[in-house]
């Protein structure tokens, strides 16, 4: 995928993430991110390491019979849907970190950082397990 495909998902997801920041900066009732939120993304990205990883393997001639093709289709996803997250994430990080200061606050702050980090590692395992399941 294009640098600049990647730059238009980060741009939907930020697109996102502002909707969600005038929710908070609002004080509307923003969307609670669950302290786990960030291991969806981060279970995701271990997996896809684990299966592109097998797939390198076979492309190297070290590992009999392996279908690329689920693969393929899960890296892009992830790298797609991991940068998407990763602007959205980014996005409600900086509406809480504006809103003020109070243990709700930074605890929203925290989960929603552990999920831009997540994010960020699922996209970058993407990007790696395109390339990697490349023919």
């Amino acid at each position: 995928m294009k640098a600049i495909e990647h730059l238009a998902w980060l741009a939907a997801g930020l697109l996102l993430g502002v909707l969600v920041g005038l929710l908070v900066i609002r004080r509307d009732a923003p969307p609670p991110f669950p302290a786990p939120t960030a291991l969806i993304p981060a279970g995701i990205a271990i997996a896809l390491m684990v299966w592109a990883w097998q797939v390198r393997r076979f492309k190297a001639g070290k590992r009999e019979s392996v279908s690329g093709v689920p693969v393929a289709a899960l890296a892009l996803s992830s790298s797609r849907g991991g940068v998407l997250l990763l602007g959205l994430f980014g996005a409600v990080v900086l509406a809480y970190w504006t809103t003020g200061s109070s243990d709700y606050v930074h605890s929203q702050m925290l989960a929603s950082g552990a999920a831009t980090l997540a994010s960020a590692v699922l996209a970058v395992c993407g990007i790696i397990a395109e390339r990697w399941c490349r023919l």
